[in-house]
């Protein structure tokens, strides 16, 4: 019989992929070291792996021929792993996942003001506790060959196209402009012609004129298809990455993607083609090449309502001193994003005017968002376009929000994706929002 210490853990499914798990190292080059000894392989158990192992110990004994210890020579204690400290709130993130575990896809909650993750959670799950007395290879392998990816960590390395969140970029980098017209009315006729190429809006019958403001708050297309006609992609670029969206936040977990921003040089390099500006029409919605994570769309969002380059942390440090440097943006321009975020969820025929909170002492600001992952064919456009419902579950939109809370004093910025649960409006929004009263009723009590 022999003893071994083994991980446990309580919230098994809830924490799986933020905490990650241990198991045997199977690169030991000193062979002094016990091979039975584990060590954190994902989540913050790989990243804080030094901290929390400790220090085994050793005895040297003497014992006779029959294996009876004799005396004890010379031992050296062990020593204990440190505790860590995370900013993750146990009761929101069980809460969040309960509303969660029935959908593939990814939700993050940070406080706008350390950066301090309070909850991140990517489904579907999986228990770590079966991690800890390693794994049977048929779990190991029903695991690897799950459609939905158990295993991966969509929060920082899931890829998707963030959709209309996107045009707040879009908006800030307009709105930076001397010779943008803030007022400046565009006409939304369900479409817009570029060649003999129709770029769609989602509303087929179109929004009619709308502005900016409008715009972000309706989520015209047409509008932003207009804009695109005098953007430049790479000077685009290099705003979004203000913003982390083709850049790695920096969190302290592994795995984590940069996701993809594209330039001119990019798609010289990788589709061997040159930049053509029907590429554009479809970055400036969201759509195209651009590719972020969760996190990203987290850390966007919380920039945007604190004016500050936010960067992301799980480990709580009472020693760490905030002082996170102001965004190269201008106050006005963030202001009037801020505002139309406002308007999204606050203001009839915002896109999430149904998803207001439930609280009456607080009020939120956001986007919604809908990544196609199909291409709709023009035979299709004639018929009608089918409804979500009526397509097969992989070729559905993924629903996507984003926001903070409270609007004057921005607290929490989160970020939704839901694959393949069609409307950020109807599914991601709506989440978002019972997400937020209730972190808002636990952390504010």
């Amino acid at each position: 019989i022999t003893k071994e210490k083994v991980r446990s853990y309580d919230n098994n499914y809830a924490f799986s992929h933020v905490i990650g798990y241990v198991g045997y190292d199977s690169n030991i080059k000193n062979k002094k070291k016990s091979p039975d000894l584990k060590i954190g392989k994902t989540g913050i158990e790989k990243i804080y792996n030094n901290d929390l192992i400790g220090k085994e110990g050793w005895q040297k004994i003497e014992s006779n021929s029959s294996g009876t210890i004799v005396r004890k020579l010379d031992n050296l204690k062990s020593r204990s792993g440190k505790n860590l400290k995370t900013f993750l709130n146990l009761n929101i993130q069980e809460y969040n996942y309960n509303l969660l575990k029935k959908m593939s896809g990814s939700m993050v909650l940070l406080d706008c003001k350390s950066g301090g993750i309070i909850s991140m959670l990517s489904s579907p799950s999986f228990d770590i506790n079966e991690f800890s007395y390693g794994i049977k290879s048929d779990s190991w392998k029903a695991y690897q060959n799950d459609p939905n990816k158990p295993l991966l960590n969509k929060s920082i390395s899931g890829l998707y196209a963030p959709g209309s969140t996107f045009k707040l970029i879009v908006a800030l980098f307009a709105l930076q402009n001397q010779n943008f017209k803030v007022n400046q009315k565009y006409l939304c006729s369900g479409f817009t012609e570029l060649g003999n190429h129709k770029f769609h809006c989602w509303k087929r019958k179109g929004h009619g004129y709308v502005d900016l403001r409008q715009a972000i708050k309706e989520s015209c297309d047409c509008y932003f298809y207009n804009l695109a006609n005098d953007i430049n992609i790479d000077e685009l670029a290099v705003m979004a990455k203000k913003f982390s969206i083709g850049n790695k936040t920096k969190v302290d977990l592994p795995n984590e993607s940069s996701g993809l921003m594209p330039t001119v040089s990019w798609k010289k390099k990788n589709k061997s083609d040159s930049w053509h500006l029907g590429e554009t029409y479809n970055a400036v919605i969201g759509q195209g090449f651009t590719l972020s994570t969760p996190l990203q769309l987290a850390i966007m969002t919380a920039r945007i309502a604190s004016g500050k380059n936010i960067y992301p942390r799980i480990k709580f440090d009472p020693d760490t001193k905030l002082n996170f440097s102001d965004l190269e943006i201008d106050k006005n321009s963030l202001d009037f994003v801020r505002n139309s975020m406002f308007a999204v969820v606050n203001e009839y025929k915002g896109t999430a005017f149904s998803s207001r909170l439930k609280s009456k002492k607080y009020k939120m600001a956001g986007k919604t968002g809908t990544s196609q992952v199909r291409r709709i064919s023009l035979a299709e456009r004639e018929s009608g376009v089918l409804e979500n419902k009526e397509l097969p579950y992989k070729l559905r939109d993924h629903s996507i929000f984003s926001g903070f809370v409270p609007f004057e004093d921005p607290q929490f910025a989160i970020s939704i994706i839901l694959e393949h649960e069609g409307s950020g409006s109807k599914v991601a929004a709506p989440m978002a929002r019972d997400i937020l009263d209730n972190s808002l009723k636990i952390l504010n009590t």
